[in-house]
């Protein structure tokens, strides 16, 4: 039978000319530079805002006070305070016990080797070279593109934990159905949106792997209560609806379907209502293509997919919240199809380092919010169509069934 055109691409091995090998190069080199300053001088020219909260509410933890009382004030006029649940106080306990400096540069060095391991795992989960240099001037490329995300490099720059909880959920998806879905919870008690993938677990009849969410979560938060008794019922009794506290919706630089509907205009009882009727369908309509994703054995397509989603449906996505955006833009370059990689370059783009469309300026003209917007109507149609077809695996491996239609 005749094979088709993308059958045709995904089996093909990836072979680059010469000139194309000592671009890729020197890409590379610049991204070495790149995380270089990364690690030695932006963390010194910066607000590292989050750090220093994470830091300041473990401190006060530490010294018998409650995490909830440190606020970071005099930062940017902000008054910043520690919004996640006990359990992250917890986890992130280690900052609080070093030294100020060796701290933020050791937090730095982990989220910059989450990043450089996520690059590995979607390109060995999406495309797979044959021989050197390929084999890890892929992967190497994936990573700069990374760090050229503005998710990923201002994460990293204020000292956010998002790129280590992606991490977490990603590492889990390739653990054996044994275990899949505790590490998801672990990281639901840190910050609660991977919660989201509950849903995906139930829709597509992964029962063990729900079950092991909800023991992650469930464990980790009875650990939280046990430790740190009145901060728990500090948070769970209160502090989770006091969504002031986490920010306003309305502000430009929120990429969430509720930021989308606030910056329309939209407030009070309506703008609730038409946001939870547009979450709800973004949602089924996600979990659908999710779940084609699962049948064919493609599950990091699956995992994007939800972890675009948990971008949209939570009511506050900040620029740092968007790793999962900034690993399906790798994905979709890396997919078979040439519009799949054309849509894969334009989030890129969209992502990149300094981009005006993320909404840091509030001063900014009006007329940018609509390119602005356009970028979570983007995100939306990623999670809707998808993140591409997967590469075919190496020929000792199973070949997966064709995928359903996606971006391409």
């Amino acid at each position: 039978m005749a094979r088709s055109a993308v059958d045709r691409a995904a089996a093909s091995p990836i072979r680059w000319r010469r000139w194309q090998i000592l671009a890729a190069g020197l890409i590379v080199a610049l991204g070495a530079l790149v995380t270089g300053y990364l690690i030695a001088a932006l963390p010194a020219q910066i607000e590292n805002t989050d750090f220093l909260v994470y830091r300041g509410a473990v401190g006060s933890m530490l010294s018998g006070g409650s995490l909830y009382d440190f606020t970071l004030a005099n930062v940017s006029s902000e008054h910043l305070e520690f919004t996640y649940p006990p359990f992250a106080g917890l986890a992130l306990a280690p900052i609080g016990l070093l030294p100020p400096a060796s701290g933020l540069l050791l937090w730095s060095i982990l989220q910059l080797a989450c990043c450089v391991l996520l690059a590995i795992v979607v390109c060995r989960g999406t495309v797979r070279p044959t021989a050197a240099p390929e084999s890890w001037l892929v992967p190497a490329l994936a990573t700069v593109g990374l760090l050229f995300s503005e998710p990923v490099h201002h994460g990293i720059a204020v000292g956010q934990v998002s790129l280590v909880l992606v991490f977490l959920v990603v590492v889990d998806s390739l653990l054996p159905s044994r275990w899949r879905g505790l590490l998801t919870g672990v990281a639901g008690a840190v910050k609660l949106i991977p919660l989201v993938f509950l849903p995906y677990y139930v829709i597509t009849g992964q029962w063990r792997a729900a079950r092991n969410l909800g023991i992650g979560f469930v464990g980790a938060t009875v650990l939280a209560f046990a430790i740190l008794p009145g901060d728990s019922l500090r948070y769970w009794g209160s502090l989770l609806f006091e969504t002031g506290r986490v920010g306003e919706p309305s502000v430009r630089r929120n990429k969430s379907l509720l930021g989308l509907l606030a910056h329309t205009g939209l407030d009070g009882s309506a703008l609730t209502v038409v946001w939870l009727v547009l979450a709800a369908l973004v949602t089924v309509l996600a979990l659908r293509k999710a779940a084609q994703y699962h049948r064919i054995g493609d599950e990091l397509g699956a995992v994007l997919v939800v972890g675009v989603l948990s971008t949209l449906v939570s009511p506050i996505s900040w620029p740092h919240h968007l790793v999962w955006a900034s690993l399906a833009a790798v994905r979709l370059v890396l997919s078979v199809g040439r519009w799949s990689r054309i849509a894969g370059l334009a989030l890129w783009l969209a992502l990149v380092v300094g981009t005006p469309l993320m909404g840091f300026d509030p001063a900014a003209p009006a007329w940018l919010m609509v390119p602005e917007s356009l970028l979570t109507l983007a995100l939306a149609a990623v999670a809707i169509l998808g993140v591409g077809t997967a590469a075919a695996p190496a020929p000792d491996g199973p070949r997966p069934m064709p995928a359903q239609p996606t971006v391409q």
